[in-house]
């Protein structure tokens, strides 16, 4: 033991470490003790997020505690090594522009994430569509200053195991479609295409309304109360949770019934398919019926 204090001792008189500590002993006594501290909040905090029930909340308490521990770790560490910070950048300032272009790239997403806080353009738990080359879809997981991640879902609206991460940096450059968290209800279109000739139209608008009435009855009302909450915060005109079916000319021979109705965020491919069966199952229904004098009741004459 004793010799490997000394070897401590010559490699600390070598390195200039002793000097070191001689003159910024304090400071980098505060530094120990916050990384330790910060690290144990961290632990805490992600214990506690795995103590939520609901999971999407828990990830957004996680990476909520983690940005504050970074925060403030970063601010405590700032304050204690101001002055040599403040030295640094001195001595440094013939290359700032050398660093800036090395950089760039860093810079820009940090100012992206800046942006998204300030904004508010997505948080944990939203679903979320950005063109990075491709459209990248898929519900928010994680989110720090450089990078968003996200869990991939497919154009069905199935989530995937697979984790796509962009820089915030596109959040600069690129449109971001944000569909709301999962569950939020809003109002989404349906398109179903007819043939003028080959149905009667009214009897078709009828069919899609009665199966949308039935599949969104659950939750309507609450639709209707968050759509009323979301125009008194965004002081916007949103449009009603009430079904509306629009037909549409596309080509000469080509219409489309486009149902607009309400539904939760993440969950239209199961709304639109039962709509969709509904839909078939009521036109099946009508056209099986007969029609003519064979529609009439059987009636027997007595005499």
């Amino acid at each position: 033991m004793a010799e490997l204090i000394h070897l401590l001792v010559e490699f600390a008189a070598v390195t200039g470490l002793d000097r070191l500590w001689q003159r910024r002993g304090e400071e980098l006594v505060v530094t120990g003790v916050v990384l330790l501290v910060a690290a144990v909040l961290q632990r805490l905090a992600q214990r506690r997020a795995q103590g939520f029930d609901d999971h999407d909340l828990g990830r957004a308490f996680a990476v909520r505690a983690r940005n504050a521990v970074v925060a403030g770790v970063a601010l405590i560490l700032l304050l204690a090594w101001g002055s040599d910070l403040k030295s640094l950048a001195v001595s440094v300032a013939a290359l700032g522009a050398a660093a800036v272009l090395a950089m760039r790239e860093v810079i820009v997403c940090a100012l992206g994430g800046v942006y998204r806080v300030l904004t508010s353009a997505y948080e944990v738990g939203d679903i979320i569509a950005v063109t990075v080359g491709s459209e990248l879809v898929g519900e928010v997981v994680d989110i720090d200053l450089m990078h968003t991640e996200l869990i991939e879902l497919t154009p069905a609206g199935h989530a995937t195991t697979a984790r796509l991460r962009f820089p915030n940096s596109v959040l600069l450059t690129s449109a971001v479609r944000k569909q709301g968290r999962t569950g939020e209800l809003g109002v989404r279109t349906l398109r179903v295409p007819v043939t003028p000739g080959a149905m009667d139209l009214g009897r078709a608008e009828a069919a899609l309304m009665s199966a949308a009435s039935r599949v969104c009855a659950p939750f309507a009302d609450e639709a209707e109360r968050q759509l009323a909450r979301r125009r008194q915060v965004e002081l916007v005109g949103l449009p009603s949770h009430q079904l509306r079916v629009a037909l549409v000319a596309e080509k000469p021979n080509e219409v489309a019934l486009v149902l607009r109705y309400p539904c939760p965020a993440g969950k239209h491919v199961e709304l639109e398919r039962e709509i969709l069966l509904g839909y078939y199952k009521f036109l099946h229904h009508e056209a099986a019926q007969p029609v003519g004098p064979e529609a009439l009741p059987a009636t027997s004459n007595s005499h």
